[in-house]
């Protein structure tokens, strides 16, 4: 791994163990890809682009969750989305590593601002 992906992971884990409430999203980028974490109290959902976006799904939040994606900005992401916080950090893991989409968890096409499904 680089010492960007490493000092990336390494904030993640710091990260994902802050249960404060806060919800906030970070992005990675390697080559055409982009993957982006929404970090949460105990959960968190992944967000993978390649031309196409597809989320985390399958999850705990049976509601659409707000979350920050910079200072002030917020976006609604759907329900399903959100899986335990460590599931999470093992997709950015497997990116980092692997450069690929972990097949650890279920994804579904994602459309920002649709109505919840």
């Amino acid at each position: 791994m680089s010492q960007l992906a490493d000092e990336f992971v390494a904030h993640v884990h710091e990260r994902a163990a802050d249960r404060s409430g806060k919800r906030e999203c970070w992005s990675y980028t390697r080559g055409d890809i982009t993957l982006t974490l929404g970090l949460g109290p105990g959960v968190g959902f992944a967000l993978w682009t390649d031309g196409q976006e597809w989320i985390t799904s399958g999850g705990t939040n049976e509601e659409p969750v707000t979350y920050e994606t910079d200072e002030w900005t917020t976006e609604d992401f759907p329900p399903g989305c959100e899986l335990p916080v460590e599931v999470i950090v093992g997709v950015l893991e497997r990116f980092v590593e692997h450069g690929d989409r972990s097949s650890d968890v279920e994804w579904e096409p994602f459309s920002p601002g649709s109505p919840p499904r």
